[in-house]
């Protein structure tokens, strides 16, 4: 395997450690939703 290919496997494998991420922060969002919203309201006003 040459340094590039490594690369890419690693970018990909990122990627869809992000992509895991993001799917949990937004599941625990919509859980919270609403304290999420008192919150936003809170520190926007």
């Amino acid at each position: 395997m040459d340094m590039s290919s490594v690369l890419e496997i690693a970018l990909q494998l990122n990627a869809l450690n992000v992509s895991w991420q993001f799917n949990e922060t937004y599941r625990e969002v919509r859980n919270n939703g609403s304290l999420l919203v008192k919150y936003l309201s809170v520190t926007l006003l």
